[in-house]
């Protein structure tokens, strides 16, 4: 499937988290509903900035169209993934995340939405507060309607396959690849924690890196990390890779290299998980200022 000197290479259907048509047909209505309710808010407080605009038939197109393209992200979303997958695992995965990222520039808009409408924080504008409000469903819905393009499982396998992909082209003066072997070993610890035997967070890749610094592995043996992803009953591969990498970062260790820093991952929300986290933030924000006021330190 894949080529080790190639650029690219080809993600399989099986690699992503397609819908079935019965569930894009009841996102295309999601998408149809939420981008009308959107887009209605967006236009009100667009007009109310704007009032020139309520001239001619501004409001009643915006909002056509919007809740037709919104529509349209939930009947094809299957194609829109693919479309992305196709251009390879880097395209793939910054889309994922920049979709949580939407998500969460949302929240702040909303929480700015409801906390100056009940004048808990100074308000700029009616107008500011009700665009801000429309934009919150706007830049949410894509993360609603397309979520999550792989499991993280497969996406590991994928970052350890564009490891070997820009480790194999030779060329460390324009990228060695290591962040994508740093995200791949990841999906390896989350393998380990499910058979009850973690290893120490990072020890994977530092103990590759080092392996590789010094010449000790090659190509087969992250091929034989990333089959595992997928194949976990088929441990017989992978039973001295595993201890082998973990002795190489005691080792490095010994020879003076310093561990890795951990870098948090930016991770992708489910529905609940997303709504759960808004509620969250404007409940526990709500309570701190009721305390505050209560208190007499907030006037």
């Amino acid at each position: 499937m894949s080529k080790a000197h190639s650029k690219n290479f080809e993600i399989a259907n099986d690699d992503l988290i397609l819908h079935r048509r019965r569930t894009l047909f009841i996102n295309a209505i999601e998408g149809a509903l939420i981008g009308f309710l959107g887009f209605t808010i967006t236009a009100i407080g667009i007009v109310g900035l704007f009032p020139s605009l309520l001239v001619g038939y501004f409001f009643s197109i915006f909002v056509a169209v919007g809740s037709a393209f919104y529509a349209a992200i939930g009947q094809f979303r299957n194609p829109i993934v693919r479309r992305i997958a196709n251009h390879g695992i880097a395209w793939t995965y910054w889309s994922q995340r920049v979709f949580s990222w939407l998500f969460w520039v949302s929240a702040l808009m909303a929480i700015y939405a409801v906390l100056s409408f009940r004048h808990i924080i100074p308000e700029y504008s009616d107008s500011v507060s009700i665009l801000f409000a429309g934009l919150y469903f706007l830049l949410a819905t894509p993360q609603f309607l397309i979520g999550k393009l792989m499991t993280d499982l497969k996406e590991a396998r994928l970052c350890l396959l564009q490891f070997m992909s820009d480790w194999g082209r030779g060329k460390p003066e324009f990228s060695t690849g290591h962040s994508w072997l740093r995200r791949g070993l990841r999906g390896t610890e989350q393998r380990l924690k499910a058979f009850g035997i973690p290893a120490p967070a990072g020890d994977l890749f530092l103990g590759s890196s080092y392996s590789l610094f010094k010449g000790h592995v090659s190509n087969i043996t992250f091929e034989e990390l990333a089959k595992w992803m997928i194949e976990p009953s088929n441990y017989s591969n992978v039973n001295w890779t595993i201890p082998f990498l973990l002795h190489e970062a005691k080792q490095a260790e010994e020879d003076g290299f310093g561990r890795p820093r951990r870098i948090l991952r930016p991770r992708s929300l489910t529905l609940p998980e997303a709504e759960s986290a808004i509620l969250i933030i404007i409940s526990v924000g709500t309570a701190i200022y009721g305390l505050l006021a209560h208190f007499s330190i907030l006037k």
